[in-house]
């Protein structure tokens, strides 16, 4: 994930200050931006989408409630509520204070997509097949699924989709999902709607329904 162009670290994804012994940051290792700038990358991760750049006044609660998961990443974290009020923000938030504390793979992709690249596993001239595609989706220490609920239910997608947030949510894995549904929308199976809704092993938010997007620049800083 290092850049091995990097002018700092040349790729080792750490770096030491150039100061003489008796400095107190001799020898200490700096962690390189290059780094996490890889890792979030490879995840489909803006780097931008922080706790930092979203508005605490839209909604105070939910961003405090955001960073206690974030601050201990663990089970299922559920973001639902209306279009346009910051969901996705607070995911992509997660996903990049993980990285910076733990260095470690994160993967952010719409549920759509993620199913689409479940099926392409399926072809003989695929690079990656269903098998792996499917135990990246179920290991990948971070994971989010983003806009669930907006794909079309058959039988199949809604085995796939039991499949890895069951796994991640028996392993304790951390899973942030994104939708406009609630936990108990009749789209999702009994199975899904209890794992959704266990107050030990996931934690369930719903956003108000002031639409995030209409805030101007300055209302949202």
């Amino acid at each position: 994930n290092m850049n091995p162009h990097c002018d700092r670290c040349k790729g080792a994804g750490f770096y030491t200050f150039n100061v003489p012994v008796t400095h107190p940051q001799f020898g200490v290792l700096q962690r390189c931006s290059c780094n996490t700038e890889g890792l979030q990358r490879k995840g489909n991760i803006k780097p931008d989408q922080t706790f930092q750049t979203f508005t605490k006044e839209h909604c105070p609660a939910v961003v405090y409630r955001v960073q206690q998961y974030a601050n201990n990443p663990q089970g299922l974290l559920y973001l639902w509520g209306s279009t346009g009020n910051g969901k996705t923000h607070l995911a992509y938030a997660v996903a990049n204070y993980f990285i910076s504390v733990t260095l470690k793979h994160v993967y952010f992709d719409t549920v759509s997509s993620i199913l689409n690249r479940l099926r392409r596993g399926y072809s003989d001239e695929t690079a990656e097949s269903y098998d792996q595609v499917l135990l990246f989706l179920k290991t990948v220490p971070l994971l989010i699924l983003d806009d669930l609920g907006a794909e079309k239910v058959t039988d199949w997608v809604g085995e796939q989709l039991f499949t890895i947030i069951n796994y991640r949510y028996t392993a304790q894995l951390p899973t942030i999902i994104t939708s406009n549904l609630s936990p108990m929308d009749q789209s999702y199976s009994p199975r899904l709607q209890s794992r959704f809704l266990d107050q030990v092993a996931s934690c369930v938010i719903q956003f108000p329904n002031q639409d995030y997007r209409r805030l101007t620049v300055k209302e949202r800083l």
